[in-house]
């Protein structure tokens, strides 16, 4: 969006914005303003996610010792469906 009282200058692979006195000012202000509160940024950003640490009771860390051979065998013949081969550009080794 360009403005009258705004001029993009383009050297060296670098825009310089060049403003006039009062835009100027106006936006040196805005710089100098106390930032503004958010409360619905921060309520988001606050809450927790499913990739937050165990913070909740109601997660555990399962490790090799809580499956019993018949779940590894049943993990073992478990196959993925035909749509997840869009994904095995992204496998690891």
């Amino acid at each position: 969006m360009m403005t009258p009282d705004l001029e993009l200058v383009q050297e060296e692979g670098q825009v310089r914005f060049v403003l006039d006195a009062e835009p100027w000012a106006a936006f040196l202000a805005a710089l100098d303003a106390p930032p503004r509160r958010h409360p619905r940024l921060e309520r988001l950003l606050h809450e927790s996610t499913p990739f937050d640490p165990l913070e909740r009771p109601n997660r555990q860390v399962l490790g090799p010792e809580d499956f019993t051979e018949a779940d590894r065998r049943a993990i073992q013949a478990t196959e993925p469906p035909p749509e997840a081969s869009a994904f095995d550009s992204e496998r690891i080794g």
